[in-house]
This record gives C-alpha cells, sequence and structure tokens, in this order.
C-alpha cells in the first residue's frame, strides 16, 4: 500500500491519479491498532479489512473499542470522490460519554446506537438510532435541578457540510417516559466553543419540568406542551451557560387554586430565570 501512495507524485497526489494505482485489486488488513481521537478519546484493539478493486473500496471489517463500548462500521466508497456509495453502516455499543464530553455525563452510557452514512451533495447525510436507558447529569452540573429521564430513544436525520464541524438536523424524535419532542431545525456543533442547540416542540411530563424549574410556584399535574430553543454547552460550567426561550401551555396549574389553560413563557440565560409575569388561566391571572 505505501509503495502504490509513494508512485503517486507531486507529494499531494489528486485522486484521478491516485485511483488509477487502485485498479487491482488488493487487500490490507490491519489489527490490534490504537488511533487517537483528540486529547479525551482513543480507539483500541482496532482491526481493519480493506479490499480494493475497480476503484472501490470495500471495508469488510472495522471493529474497535472506544470510550468504554465498542464501534463497528462496514461499507463501500468511492476512491474517485472518497464519497461513500451505497453507505457505510455503523454501530456503537456500551459507550460511556463521560470519557468523550467529560464528567457531567458520567452517568450516561449508550446502550447502543446504529446508523447508515450516505452522500448528499457536496456533503453527507447521517441516519441514525440511540438508545439510552437512563439519562441524568453529575449532581451540581444544573446546580441543584436533578432532571431525570427513562428509556430514551432518538432517532434522527442528520446533515454534515464540509468542514464537518457541524451537523444540522432534517429530523429528529427523543422519546422517553418523561418526554416526547421533536427537534427538526437542531444543530450540532463540534468547533472551539461546541454545544447543541435544540428547537424543540412536544410535551413533557408535569415532574420533569419541576425538576428543571423548582422556582416555579405550584405544580402542574398535568403534561406540559413546550415550543422553543435550548441551547446545552458541551463544556462545563454548563448551567451558567444553557440557555431557554420556551412557550409553555398546559391544561391546568395549581397554585392555591387550580387555572386551567394555562399560557406563560420561561427565559434562562446564564444565572438568571424569568418566567413570564402575566400567568394566565381560565381562573383569573397573576
Amino acid at each position: 500500500l505505501l509503495k502504490t501512495l509513494e508512485t503517486s507524485t507531486p507529494s499531494s497526489p489528486d485522486a484521478n491519479s491516485l485511483t488509477s494505482h487502485f485498479h487491482r485489486q488488493m487487500t490490507v488488513t490491519v489489527s490490534h491498532g490504537t488511533l487517537r481521537v483528540g486529547d479525551k478519546a482513543a480507539l483500541t484493539d482496532v482491526a481493519i479489512g480493506l479490499q480494493v478493486a475497480g476503484g472501490r473500496l470495500t471495508i469488510t471489517q472495522a471493529n474497535a473499542s472506544v470510550a468504554g463500548g465498542t464501534i463497528a462500521l462496514q461499507g463501500e466508497a468511492s476512491l474517485q470522490d472518497l464519497a461513500p456509495a451505497p453507505a457505510l453502516q455503523w454501530r456503537l455499543a456500551d459507550i460511556h460519554l463521560d470519557q468523550l464530553l467529560g464528567p457531567a455525563f458520567q452517568a450516561v452510557t449508550i446502550a447502543e446506537a446504529t446508523g447508515r452514512l450516505t452522500p448528499q451533495g457536496n456533503g453527507l447525510m447521517l441516519e441514525t438510532s440511540v438508545q439510552v436507558p437512563t439519562f441524568a447529569l453529575a449532581p451540581g452540573t444544573l446546580g441543584q435541578r436533578q432532571p431525570h429521564l427513562t428509556r430514551l430513544a432518538v432517532t434522527c436525520t442528520l446533515q454534515l457540510q464540509p468542514p464537518y464541524t457541524r451537523m444540522n438536523t432534517e429530523a429528529c424524535q427523543l422519546h422517553t417516559a418523561e418526554a416526547q419532542l421533536s427537534l427538526r431545525g437542531s444543530t450540532v456543533d463540534f468547533g472551539s466553543a461546541s454545544q447543541l442547540t435544540l428547537q424543540v416542540d412536544g410535551s413533557l411530563a408535569g415532574s420533569l419540568v419541576a425538576a428543571l424549574v423548582p422556582e416555579v410556584p405550584g405544580k402542574f399535574p398535568d403534561r406540559v406542551h413546550v415550543d422553543g430553543q435550548i441551547s446545552v454547552p458541551f463544556q462545563e460550567p454548563v448551567w451558567q451557560a444553557m440557555g431557554w426561550r420556551l412557550a409553555v401551555t398546559s391544561e391546568r396549574f395549581v397554585f392555591d387554586e387550580i387555572f386551567t389553560n394555562v399560557h406563560t413563557t420561561v427565559v434562562k440565560s446564564a444565572d438568571r430565570l424569568e418566567i413570564a409575569r402575566d400567568f394566565r388561566g381560565q381562573a383569573g391571572h397573576f
């Protein structure tokens, strides 16, 4: 393989000159390798099997250990344009997120994530499904707030455009016992200020609202509808940097008396949480 690469000149060969050398059949196997990804994560026990023929690269095997779990990849790509076709299939299992995103995620493990990567225009489209048994951030990450999600299932279609430091969601659905949300139009940034920006529309259990916003007097006995934007940084301190702007509606709200058909707005910035002054309901307003 190295000899073939060395025969390509100049020192930065273009894809066309490189492809002409790969029309012969070739098989490459790598085992027991290590690939470091940034400062925090490394792929270990890497095992890769490649076959090259007719200008196409076939990944017959690609397995590795990462963040306490495993990753597997299989598919085919063109050496002419370095694009996957028809798709690259991948699977993650038992990934401990704290090893990738920091100690705030110490209790979060991805039980399984599967997906496929396909070319779309000059970028890539990622279709994925993720299963997380329990999602709860480390104590103190959100101050006194302790939101807890169980049986988390996420299905997403995302677009990646060069230079591949940002993903945009075309369609994304989040389902848990405590929340059902649509996340269309959301983004994931992997730059120096990496963060998740969510455009949310859906419902939350009253108990989850109480865990997120304990400042609200009274309680929501029914599910609450939310619509708006949430930004979540991947670096600490999470709570201070998190931002919300949500329109909230509910059938009932209990505070001394029962308010019905409730509408309000919640805005979170830095250490400040603002709840709309005019809290309306059919029983009155305050």
